[in-house]
């Protein structure tokens, strides 16, 4: 019977809620707003199932050494505006599409919940695309990409590590050719439940509920990072204080799930067949590709995940640069995330989300992180800036300067 007596040691990847034949493992919020297993002992039957699927109890060990770097764009550019890097995951998506498979992301729901959804056109594609700072719900996802592959139907399955980890765990036994993962370089994941307090928020300072939520728009270009919010009433909300501060939780590392600190999933040999980040120095490698739209950085770590990106590169979906093996291993050095752990204040971290509930969302935010002078500044510089010719050199040497050479989809 899993027992998580050590909230360090469990992502919420469902696995064991998921193989549970006595459906007795449901996901909960605890306090802080992040989903954890509960037993129900009274139907448990002890057959050990839920500890044989969980990645923190047996680790796999067949992992791949492989892995080949590329700097990839997608070739059209409408896909590449609406994405967060270059448009990688839809070029993926649209290659299982003609297979007739189905696509797994992150996706809002009706209520703006950020949850696991399924893909089978263009359209339904479209709506997984873009980063969301949350960890989604997956709910059944699991149980039905087994019956899809069960079935023989391709599945293109996209994810946190942690998630993509999980799911295979749980396929453990099941013919997964016709799978294939995606991680994404992710730098933990803030509450969900919190991500609901601050919509509520907006909603009421507003006078209308959140439609849409974008989390690295591109109305400053690539590395002009831009927040926004559609609301029901059409009102778009950005350039706005307001519609920033849930990202400083996730940001300033306060706010993350308690596995995230110590993250064992993000390590450089994966189970996926692709890894998905961003790449800010492209001119480094392709001078032409430098245009401030976009780029993926794409870590293939398996011979399939090989095979489908040279079908997706022979059908003209792409133009890709390959960065050697030297620039491969500098890129990954720079992802400081995945060469240690953060460190955690416990006390900060203890006193916010105790303080999440008990106060009213623009409360919390000005008692733990009130904005700064230079944030002031900055949110007032920033479309002034826009207007002068050149500005996206400065926002791109910003960018790199803060995030190093590579940065995180997540």
């Amino acid at each position: 019977m899993i027992e998580v007596n050590d909230k360090r040691r469990c992502s919420g990847c469902t696995a064991c809620a998921s193989i549970c034949p006595q459906n007795c493992i449901h996901m909960k919020y605890d306090s802080e707003g992040f989903y954890y297993p509960e037993v129900n002992n009274k139907l448990c039957i002890n057959c050990n199932l839920c500890e044989n699927v969980c990645p923190y109890i047996k680790e796999q060990t067949n992992r791949s050494d492989k892995m080949t770097v590329y700097g990839c764009q997608n070739n059209e550019e409408s896909i590449r505006k609406i994405s967060t890097s270059g448009g990688m995951f839809a070029a993926i998506a649209e290659y299982i599409l003609t297979m007739d498979g189905v696509v797994f992301g992150a996706g809002y729901d009706s209520q703006m919940h950020v949850i696991h959804k399924s893909a089978e056109s263009i359209d339904q594609i479209r709506e997984l695309q873009g980063s969301k700072y949350v960890q989604s719900e997956l709910c059944d996802t699991f149980s039905i990409v087994k019956e899809y592959l069960k079935s023989g139907k391709y599945v293109f399955f996209t994810g946190t590590p942690c998630q993509v980890e999980g799911l295979l765990y749980f396929l453990n036994g099941i013919n997964t050719d016709n799978l294939v993962t995606a991680d994404v370089k992710c730098y933990g994941v803030p509450s969900s439940e919190l991500f609901d307090i601050f919509q509520e928020y907006l909603s009421e300072l507003y006078g209308s509920k959140v439609k849409n939520f974008y989390f690295r728009d591109k109305k400053y270009g690539y590395a002009g990072v831009n927040i926004k919010a559609v609301l029901k009433n059409g009102k778009i909300i950005e350039d706005k204080l307001t519609i920033k501060s849930y990202s400083k939780t996730m940001f300033s590392k306060v706010g993350l799930r308690r596995s995230c600190y110590e993250c064992v999933f993000t390590t450089r040999k994966k189970l996926s067949d692709f890894t998905l980040g961003d790449i800010w120095t492209i001119e480094d490698y392709d001078k032409n590709m430098d245009d401030d739209k976009g780029t993926t950085c794409v870590e293939v770590n398996s011979l399939k995940g090989e095979k489908i990106f040279k079908e997706i590169e022979c059908k003209g979906a792409i133009r890709t640069v390959k960065i050697s093996e030297l620039e491969g291993d500098r890129l990954f050095k720079y992802q400081k995330n995945l060469q240690r752990h953060y460190d955690i204040n416990e006390d900060r971290r203890n006193a916010f989300f105790k303080d999440m509930r008990e106060m009213p969302y623009p409360q919390l935010m000005n008692k733990h992180f009130p904005n700064s002078a230079k944030n002031i500044i900055d949110n007032i510089a920033k479309p002034i800036l826009r207007l002068i010719p050149g500005a996206s050199v400065v926002f791109r040497l910003r960018k790199k300067k803060r995030a190093g050479k590579v940065c995180y989809l997540k």
